[in-house]
């Protein structure tokens, strides 16, 4: 990964949201956010979007260690990062969106979801 100034794969455009993200939340969820972004989508460039960083540190923040890194990343990656942002913008506006989209797709099939 790297800064870029347009969307290429593995550039991340939205500074601004790593430093939201990193002010607001600390270095451990900035570091985790990335991991898991890059690790479901492989740096698809939509994926390095500023919504869809800042909705998966909501989630982080919101379910902690109860949130699997590796249930995420087989569950969540089965949808592209585009599939991904249709679902967002039914559900609501902004990060908010991306956030429950992303939990609809983590909690699919599972025998105790997340609420």
């Amino acid at each position: 990964m790297f800064i870029s100034s347009n969307k290429v794969p593995g550039g991340i455009c939205a500074v601004s949201c790593l430093e939201y993200i990193h002010q607001k939340f600390g270095f451990h969820v900035l570091d985790r956010t990335l991991r898991l972004c890059v690790g479901t989508w492989e740096g698809d460039y939509n994926s390095l979007s500023a919504n869809m960083l800042k909705g998966i540190a909501q989630l982080i923040v919101a379910f902690g260690n109860v949130l699997k890194d590796d249930i995420f990343k087989e569950k969540v990656g089965k949808f592209s990062s585009k599939e991904i942002g249709r679902t967002a913008k039914e559900r609501k506006a902004g990060s908010l969106g991306y956030a429950e989209a992303m939990l609809i797709a983590y909690n699919k099939k599972m025998k105790s979801p997340l609420k």
